[in-house]
């Protein structure tokens, strides 16, 4: 296969309200093998499903998403990558949306930012948002919104069902939604799914190649490289956002990770 197709279907809603979540964009795409667009920086969340091939975010940030067939992939605003199919015939459907509460509704529904198993995608609401977009009506493009948290509930209810360690998804998920509470650490995540913490780091570990510990910092870091790239936020308020209580070994742990001090970081991105 030497040639690409995309079929998309979306509308302008510029001159419509500002809305807290709205469908922008499902598309469809079949591809060669190859970087299917220049480097771009994400203002949108993006949902992909895999039908053929491999596809692959290669990002700036956190390395590689790659999703294949029965798998789905979720990234956020904030993301500089390349997007790529790494084989021939490679065929795709996809949605973008956004809004201030865009990442929060994933979240809510039990959804981050990563790749998902997923035997049976809901193209039926895939469907529904591509005609409410189409129709460009300010009726339908509330509609779609809702068409939108409709998706990511199925969706999420999906990922929890094929997941091949249930406990340990939902140890993910507290994690990517607590991280930031004052005295959330690991302890916590036993607590509330009532295991040991020799158990924990064993299933955890087999599933996600690193340990609890290492996965949580690993997202609050990564958490705080886009706050301190993309807000005006202090280093001291970041710190505590993301989950760190002394801002002085946030600073030392930014340094360590990063190769410079957190305002450096910062100007850097710029």
């Amino acid at each position: 296969m030497k040639y690409f197709q995309e079929e998309v279907h979306g509308c302008d809603q510029s001159a419509l309200p500002h809305r807290h979540l709205a469908a922008r964009r499902v598309g469809h795409m079949r591809a060669p093998r190859g970087d299917l667009s220049p480097k771009i920086t994400t203002g949108y969340v993006g949902m992909l499903w895999c039908l053929r091939g491999v596809y692959q975010d290669e990002t700036e940030e956190e390395g590689t998403y790659t999703v294949r067939p029965g798998e789905f992939g979720v990234i956020f605003p904030g993301k500089t990558l390349t997007m790529r199919a790494l084989e021939d015939g490679t065929e795709v459907r996809y949605l973008i949306f956004d809004g201030e509460s865009a990442v929060q509704e994933c979240l809510s529904a039990g959804l981050w930012e990563g790749v998902f198993r997923d035997s049976a995608p809901p193209f039926d609401v895939l469907d529904q948002i591509a005609r409410r977009l189409r129709s460009s009506k300010p009726q339908d493009l509330s509609l779609a919104a809702g068409s939108v948290r409709d998706l990511l509930l199925v969706s999420a209810d999906h990922a929890r069902q094929a997941a091949k360690d249930k406990l340990i998804h939902q140890a993910r998920r507290l994690m990517h939604t607590r991280y930031g509470e004052e005295g959330f650490g690991i302890p916590r995540v036993q607590e509330t799914l009532g295991i040991s913490r020799t158990l924990l780091n064993v299933r955890f570990k087999a599933e996600t190649d690193v340990s609890p510990h290492a996965y949580l910092l690993n997202l609050r870091v990564r958490e705080a490289c886009g706050l301190l790239a993309g807000t005006e936020r202090t280093v001291a308020d970041i710190a505590q956002q993301c989950g760190f209580a002394d801002p002085v070994y946030f600073s030392q742990l930014i340094r360590k990770r990063t190769g410079c001090s957190p305002r450096a970081y910062r100007k850097r991105s710029d």
